[in-house]
């Protein structure tokens, strides 16, 4: 993945998460769309058709590519999906546990790691309740 997707995917999280970014005009501008936010379009560019101009041929394909390859990366993730992944990942470590695991098994709890990683979850280990993840948590 090259840095200018890796950068625009970097935006459109901070978008989603906080509503703003630092980001240059155009990164803020490709991540609107991979977003489908135009509320998070920069200031003097309420023309979508203006604001997709104003990204060149390069980066309008690279929003095209992270909308096709890359959108499961904005999932957003409530306490109660949490919940349902914390015990498709139980699952799936069973199935594993028990020698059955395959390609798919492992890439599945591969996936489900990594949305439980990026959600803004955990698990208290001790009342094995879904409790908001602190700043200080470990992700």
């Amino acid at each position: 993945m090259g840095w200018e997707i890796e950068k625009i995917i970097e935006v459109a999280q901070s978008l989603n998460q906080t509503g703003s970014t630092g980001a240059s005009t155009g990164e803020t501008i490709a991540a609107a769309f991979v977003l489908n936010r135009m509320d998070y379009l920069p200031g003097g560019y309420s023309d979508v058709v203006e604001a997709w101009d104003r990204l060149d041929e390069d980066w309008q394909a690279y929003v095209r590519l992270i909308k096709r390859e890359y959108l499961y990366m904005f999932e957003v993730i409530t306490k109660e999906r949490y919940a349902e992944l914390q015990l498709e990942c139980q699952g799936l470590e069973m199935e594993i546990a028990k020698g059955q695991d395959t390609p798919e098994i492992d890439a599945r709890l591969r996936e489900v790691n990594r949305l439980m990683d990026n959600a803004p979850w955990a698990m208290d280990m001790d009342t094995y309740e879904v409790v908001e993840r602190s700043e200080s948590d470990n992700r």
